[in-house]
């Protein structure tokens, strides 16, 4: 019998890209107060005045720069939404997000909306402007860089493309990664040692996905694989789970679980 669970898989993920294109309109209350109140669509000023807008065709492109401060929260909870493209994000010491935006067309620049709610900083970046099939050379590049000194809750929602995610800096609560088809590095190599558990849920659809831990801090991962082959380096198997030498239970540690369709699945110890 023909195998029809790649076309489904393609269908879906294609399906996903024009939810995250149109977007995403529809919210769902997930048990997080901040999605349920999330307002879209309120962009930060930048420091300095903007040009006059020039016709927006496939062959003008713009970069923009978008500086974020933390303000009066002592944490955030981080939303970063790209249908499709190269993101990039990274740990750095100042603002909370200091972020560059390199689009062709220029329309398809995201926005960004943040606001303080208590203790809490709410930061949402996300493309209200974008055609998953527009044709010509077209790019949509971004570098993000997070505070390493800010406590977040950080949630990537991508429809597909390369990320390469930086984040063993960052003070995470939690995270949540998804990518519906392309190559995701996550590198938590660098980390510092936890005060609390840290689960982090890694989502992806088809390709290949990479996961550099840390060897000094804790590390558990457990791996729902479809179909392809996942490789461990410098892991012991511990009870359907693969932990890294310093993984004690009674030491907070890394939960994280990696859920993935088609494609190789790496995962290997660094620093």
């Amino acid at each position: 019998m023909k195998d029809r669970s790649i076309p489904i898989i393609i269908a879906v993920v294609l399906i996903g890209m024009i939810a995250l294109g149109t977007g995403f309109r529809r919210v769902e209350n997930t048990g997080d107060e901040w999605y349920a109140n999330l307002h879209i669509g309120d962009r930060i000023e930048a420091d300095e005045p903007q040009a006059p807008e020039e016709p927006d065709s496939p062959v003008v492109g713009r970069t923009a720069t978008e500086v974020v401060e933390l303000g009066t929260a002592t944490r955030a909870e981080v939303r970063l939404a790209q249908p499709v493209g190269e993101l990039k994000v990274r740990g750095a010491s100042g603002p909370l997000m200091d972020a560059q935006f390199d689009t062709k067309p220029k329309r398809w620049t995201p926005e960004v909306d943040y606001r303080v709610d208590g203790e809490v900083g709410e930061l949402t970046v996300r493309q209200s402007e974008f055609d998953p099939f527009a044709e010509g050379d077209t790019r949509n590049n971004w570098d993000v860089a997070l505070d390493t000194g800010t406590p977040m809750d950080l949630v990537i929602e991508r429809g597909a493309g390369e990320a390469d995610l930086l984040i063993g800096d960052l003070l995470l609560l939690s995270a949540r990664i998804v990518n519906g088809a392309g190559e995701t590095t996550i590198d938590l190599t660098g980390g510092r040692e936890l005060d609390d558990d840290v689960e982090i849920d890694v989502i992806g659809g088809v390709g290949a996905m990479r996961l550099a831990l840390p060897n000094g801090v804790p590390v558990r991962v457990t791996i729902d694989q479809g179909i392809g082959e996942v490789t461990v380096d410098g892991l012991s198997e511990d009870g359907g789970a693969w932990v890294n030498d310093a993984y004690d239970d009674d030491r907070p540690a890394y939960e994280i679980r990696v859920k993935q369709g088609i494609g190789e699945v790496s995962i290997e110890l660094g620093e």
